[in-house]
């Protein structure tokens, strides 16, 4: 037998004989993060102590049952602890993953254990889905400790926290107070074992890397050589522990570690370690001044070279320029926009879908998510004379990657949500939609199947979210949050908190919703029938003054009027709110028999109204010219009644505005 295929026989062989060792912290339970967000993240610190460094195989942790998910192992360098680093991702370093079944105490077996050499590291463990238990090591008596140690290991929990953070964004989040991980870790001595680090592994060209070797060996002298394939090609390109590399193309390449000791040699090859020039496709788009022309902005990383959109999802590319403008129809259905970017030897695509009505946005820069069905807060004050008709909105979502299905549901309370989020009594449901998710910090389209009209004035709404959570910004750093306001012309969002339930569970504030409301006003053809004064009580009631179709050129308009006593009064159109036959308006008829009767319309035309069943309607045909659009005029309804003197009741008044 060769003496390689020797030593190889009695490394494996002594690996084989390695008693694996565990070292564990307190298993106890009992807590788990409230306002879940779908992933978390563990912290504590490690310190090896065996001479020989030890290799991690497995971690056991404490989950809540449910779904399976994946858990990601980082480390610090040495000397450096957790504590100052839970929002700053450059100090870890991805050394394991594992994928974990939620079982009460679940098992995390690594696919490539890692070593780490004697000294003292920061460690993390990610979770996705999966929702952590832990303990609170001070609410026992006498409290629990928050040291462990063995002769290789000790795990110090003295500042060990807990944080909510994204699939996406490990290193994000709200972080607990003191608390202590439920962790099993599984560990050997092996006699030679061999890892690496490397910082940073993607970037743009010429991209210099700094690797690092995590090789130990019991064998006399320890380890003698390093040999390093930086660019896999199967040459050696450095025997130095701890070398540097620079990329000069663009690719994605393996890299290859092997060591030497006195009795053999252990190789280790990372598949796509590093990837030079790497591209993601995004964009964003906005509104222009002129009606449907929307400007769209390349935001794409890392320097795409060549940009190929297709802006009508016919599937054809429509521009090349890396910032193009398009006209729509006009419409608040979705059009399907297609980016694809591309540099000397990667290629990356992204589609959403974008409305082309106005649209009044946030940002999308969160750095909080929501757990599957939590929702946003926030005030609109609707500037516009005329109103908006609302046909959708874009939100933010918890989800990495996209494409998933998602609903919305939107509810509106007069005034504002200022001290009613609690108060589900006061809010309506006024608009749902699906979608499918578009990219982390990207927004998701939710098309209403009706149009939502708010008239001029302040709103409190909540944004919920169904089979996703949404994504949103609240305090921190990791990024920072921005502004609580945004406003157009037409309307101002005053941000906001955040619920885990619609109107109850946990509660989150100051959060800043990542969204925009997409509506149509009468610069795009918005048709509007709106109430504008109260009517005062007949017989049966107020006489009412609702709209059945919308007043839109070419169609008639319908107005339903009820609660007529004899079945029969008038209905009248003017057009001014503001003065009349009688001089100013409103008139208050209490002066002609009518007490709490008020004429709110001018009486251009009034028309006789006969019916049955105590209801009539009033019909009248629009001509099919654009030249009537934006038209605007002012109808009220009025009963025959005996309540009063006069004879008569004022019903609803409407203010309505020609539209497509």
């Amino acid at each position: 037998m060769g003496i390689l295929k020797l030593a190889s026989f009695l490394v494996t062989a002594s690996m084989a004989m390695a008693q694996a060792a565990t070292l564990t912290t307190t298993m106890v339970g009992g807590l788990a993060l409230a306002g879940y967000v779908g992933s978390n993240t563990l912290y504590f610190d490690v310190t090896v102590l065996n001479p020989a460094g030890v290799t991690f195989t497995r971690f056991d942790l404490r989950t809540q049952l449910g779904p399976a998910g994946p858990a990601d192992v980082y480390v610090t360098a040495p000397g450096v602890s957790q504590s100052a680093n839970r929002t700053n991702p450059l100090a870890w370093t991805l050394v394991g993953s594992a994928s974990v079944t939620a079982a009460g105490t679940s098992q995390a077996i690594l696919a490539q254990p890692f070593v780490l050499a004697p000294g003292t590291y920061g460690m993390a463990i990610h979770m996705s889905v999966l929702q952590a238990v832990y303990t609170n090591p001070a609410t026992p008596v006498p409290p629990l400790p928050t040291i462990f140690s063995n002769a290789d290991l000790s795990i110090n929990c003295v500042d060990a926290r807990i944080q909510n953070s994204t699939p996406a964004a490990p290193f994000s989040g709200g972080v607990s107070n003191v608390r202590t991980p439920n962790v099993i870790c599984y560990y050997t001595t092996a006699t030679r074992v061999v890892n690496f680090t490397a910082t940073p592994t993607t970037g743009s060209s010429p991209l210099l890397v700094n690797f690092t070797a995590s090789a130990v060996s019991t064998n006399p002298g320890g380890i003698l050589a390093y040999s390093w394939d930086f660019d896999g090609d199967s040459v050696p390109d450095s025997n130095l522990q701890n070398p540097s590399f620079t990329y000069t193309l663009c690719g994605v390449y393996n890299v290859t570690l092997t060591v030497f000791d006195a009795l053999g040699q252990d190789t280790i090859t990372k598949t796509g370690f590093v990837v030079v020039d790497p591209l993601t496709a995004r964009f964003t788009f906005a509104n222009t001044a002129l009606p449907n022309v929307i400007q769209f902005t390349d935001t794409s990383t890392l320097a795409p070279q060549t940009f190929a959109w297709d802006l009508d999802g016919d599937g054809v590319t429509d521009s090349t320029a890396q910032n193009p403008i398009w006209p729509y129809a006009g419409s608040c259905a979705p059009t399907q926009v297609r980016l694809t970017v591309t540099n000397s030897c990667n290629t990356s695509t992204v589609t959403h879908a974008v409305a082309s009505r106005p649209t009044a946005m946030t940002l999308f820069n969160a750095n909080n998510g929501g757990v599957v069905g939590a929702g946003n807060y926030f005030d609109v004050n609707v500037t516009n004379p005329n109103g908006i008709s609302i046909c959708g909105i874009y939100s933010s979502c918890n989800v990495d990657p996209a494409g998933v299905a998602a609903t919305a549901q939107v509810y509106v309370t007069p005034n504002t949500y200022v001290g009613n989020d609690l108060n589900a009594a006061v809010w309506t449901l006024v608009g749902s939609g699906s979608g499918l998710t578009a990219p982390f910090n990207s927004p998701t389209y939710f098309q209403f199947a009706s149009n939502v009209y708010l008239a001029p004035g302040s709103y409190g709404v909540a944004v919920h979210l169904g089979l996703v959570g949404p994504a949103y910004s609240g305090t921190g750093t990791s990024p920072a949050p921005g502004s609580t306001t945004y406003s157009n012309a037409d309307l101002t969002y005053t941000l906001g908190l955040s619920h885990t339930t619609p109107f109850g569970g946990t509660v989150f504030t100051p959060r800043i919703w990542n969204g925009g409301l997409v509506y149509e006003t009468v610069a795009t053809g918005l048709a509007v029938y709106r109430k504008i004064g109260n009517g005062c009580a007949g017989t049966l009631g107020v006489v009412t003054n609702v709209a059945t179709t919308l007043p839109r050129v070419g169609t008639t308009l319908s107005v339903t009027v009820g609660n007529l006593l004899a079945n029969a009064g008038f209905f009248v159109l003017g057009l001014s709110d503001t003065f009349g036959s009688l001089g100013p308006l409103p008139v208050d008829l209490g002066v002609l028999g009518a007490p709490g009767c008020v004429s709110y319309v001018s009486a251009d035309s009034v028309s006789l109204l006969l019916g049955a069943a105590n209801t009539a309607t009033f019909s009248f045909q629009l001509p099919n010219r654009p030249s009537y659009l934006g038209i605007r005029f002012f109808t009220q309804s009025v009963g025959l009644d005996i309540v009063n003197p006069l004879g008569l009741v004022m019903g609803d008044a409407a203010a309505a505005v020609v539209g497509f």
